[in-house]
């Protein structure tokens, strides 16, 4: 993780993301040692959790992980009921980070807190993920997010977080969660996207029973994959194919050969490609002599007065 920045954990449930953020905000607060040995400084935590109740979940979490109890802190609910929305209340969460003094700021899950968008539309999350980028870099505190993953098997790990690419987008450090394929009672924890530091190897962990709550236990490290710790079938199904397609052509069109380029990339065969893009209704359209896709609502900018502007009339069907 790094000041300032953004980091995304994502998962399936009940693969201990929660619990992972749980350890990482005890070890900060004691200023030990974190599961790849190097040595954290001592830090303030701050939680925006949306799923569980503090008094039942969090905080016995937080006492099974060793955690400081005055060097952690936890975003109450609203008092009309209404849950914290990361566009509208941004100044809020800002002052919040800032009377805390945190270094750290965990939401749990990401998607619980944004407002009423689509969040396939690489546009709208953007947005959104730009104020949550501006109280990192404002305030200094690093931002540790959770995200689910999709419904898809055997798309790259890249492209399985739920909604928009613009997710992985906006993170500087993407790190995945799921099962060690060779002990189906381990999980495991690998990075998927680093663009800040070098990459490190991922770690083994358990989750264990814990005073009536849970905790990890870390095993060390090992060569798994991001993809290989998510690979459970060889061709990713047409859902995820279109998942893929709405987020590769939310913001305009994309030339055939960079979509399939990126769709080789994320594990999509050209089949699966094909049916999603037909199920989509996505339109392909010439540019001259280059191929676009494009989704259905989108209209082509058509110059009447140009002589070639036959060539990007859209062509159903066409590859």
């Amino acid at each position: 993780m790094a000041r300032g920045k953004i980091t995304l954990i994502e998962g399936d449930p009940g693969k201990g993301k929660g619990l992972i953020t749980m350890d990482i905000a005890a070890r900060l607060s004691r200023g030990d040692r974190m599961p790849d040995g190097a040595t954290a400084p001592q830090c303030r935590v701050l939680f925006l959790t949306g799923e569980d109740d503090a008094e039942d979940t969090e905080k016995p979490r937080l006492d099974a992980a060793g955690a400081i109890a005055r060097r952690v802190f936890l975003i109450r609910p609203k008092p009309d009921g209404a849950r914290w929305d990361l566009s509208a209340d941004a100044d809020e969460l800002e002052v919040s980070v800032r009377n805390v003094r945190a270094d750290l700021l965990v939401i749990d899950p990401l998607t619980e807190f944004l407002p009423a968008v689509d969040t396939h539309r690489d546009n709208e999350v953007r947005v959104i993920l730009a104020k949550l980028r501006e109280i990192a870099t404002s305030t200094g505190c690093a931002v540790l997010a959770v995200r689910h993953l999709n419904k898809g098997a055997g798309a790259s790990a890249l492209y399985r977080g739920g909604g928009s690419i613009a997710f992985t987008g906006a993170a500087r450090f993407v790190f995945t969660v799921g099962v060690d394929p060779d002990d189906k009672s381990r999980r495991a924890f690998a990075m998927t996207k680093c663009n800040a530091a070098a990459e490190v190897r991922t770690l083994l962990y358990k989750v264990l029973p814990s005073n009536g709550s849970a905790r990890i236990e870390w095993l060390g490290e090992c060569d798994l994959t991001a993809d290989q710790i998510l690979s459970t079938a060889k061709e990713a199904p047409s859902d995820t194919a279109q998942d893929f397609l709405r987020a590769l052509l939310a913001d305009g069109p994309v030339t055939a050969k960079r979509v399939e380029e990126q769709a080789k990339q994320a594990g999509i065969a050209s089949a699966t490609l094909n049916r999603a893009k037909k199920g989509l209704g996505v339109q392909s359209f010439r540019t001259g002599t280059v191929w676009e896709w494009a989704l259905k609502e989108y209209t082509p900018q058509v110059d009447s007065f140009r002589e070639d502007a036959k060539m990007i009339t859209p062509v159903v069907g066409a590859s």
